[in-house]
């Protein structure tokens, strides 16, 4: 299932200079941490600050200490050039879409990396990306690692615990009790 369009991150001009410019910092923040900098060396936060205002969004110091546990340079770029996108009238079957291609694996990570922040923005402090990849820890039960829910389901979770209700809300059977996080 691909990322329905108007949910789609648009971009900013990806022009060879840019990409130039965000390799660049990438490998030079990748050499201060190959140096054992950590998120308090001065010289790190420069880089990442450099780098933060040109993207179109803010990383973190652990995103670019994980990076190339998951991404490769390239897309690591590419998701810098990617504009932030706010869905200020995302509906329930958005974000049911939104679930269902995380979950479909069918995304590259910086579509997949985009979905997860458009569900983090509508659903604030209820952790999205646990709940989708690692249910056991939403919920605190390990018993929930192979757990089967809906996207509508797992939606469902993420607005009652956020306290957000999204127009087109059908009325759900949740089954299990929300945790204390």
């Amino acid at each position: 299932m691909p990322l329905p369009d108007r949910l789609k991150p648009s971009e900013t001009k990806s022009i060879r200079d840019q990409e130039t410019v965000f390799f660049t910092l990438l490998v030079a923040i990748a050499k201060r941490l190959d140096d054992d900098a950590d998120e308090q060396d001065p010289e790190l936060i420069r880089l990442i600050t450099d780098w933060n205002d040109k993207a179109g969004r803010a990383f973190s110091w652990q995103e670019f200490y994980d990076y190339h546990l998951t991404m490769t340079p390239e897309a690591f770029v590419h998701s810098a050039l990617q504009r932030q996108a706010v869905v200020d009238d995302l509906t329930f079957d958005d974000a049911v879409q939104l679930v269902e291609f995380i979950l479909s694996g069918e995304g590259t990570l910086a579509e997949t990396d985009h979905a997860v922040v458009l569900l983090e923005q509508a659903f604030p402090q209820a952790a999205p990306a646990e709940l989708i990849f690692q249910p056991e820890l939403w919920f605190k039960r390990p018993e929930f690692r192979q757990i089967n829910l809906s996207a509508q389901e797992r939606v469902g979770y993420l607005m009652k615990y956020a306290g957000v209700e999204l127009p087109d809300s059908p009325a759900l059977h949740l089954g299990y009790s929300l945790p204390e996080h």
